[in-house]
């Protein structure tokens, strides 16, 4: 299979990029999770995309980047959804 010069340089580094950008995700999450912050899957109040771009320690990176590695970890079951007595859901850490 042919793969253009230019999108064959690029795939490292796209995985270096999503990579580093799961990776603050989970600290971003397990900082969360240690402050009794619960975090959700969907769009509102505690949205986690949007909450951890907020953060101090995301380190500029933005919310639409922080829902695509949402999306990589629940595909990897690096990160699951739970529901809590109320019937809230939020996210932590697969294999808890």
């Amino acid at each position: 299979m042919f793969v253009p010069e230019s999108e064959a340089a690029a795939s490292p580094y796209r995985a270096a990029e999503e990579n580093k950008v799961d990776e603050a995700f989970l600290q971003l999450l397990d900082k969360a999770t240690a402050q009794g912050r619960a975090v959700r899957p969907n769009s509102g109040p505690g949205y986690a995309p949007s909450t951890f771009a907020d953060d101090t320690d995301a380190g500029g990176i933005r919310s639409k980047a922080f829902a695509s590695a949402m999306d990589r970890l629940f595909k990897a079951e690096k990160i699951v959804t739970k529901t809590n007595r109320r019937g809230s859901k939020y996210i932590e850490r697969g294999g808890r």
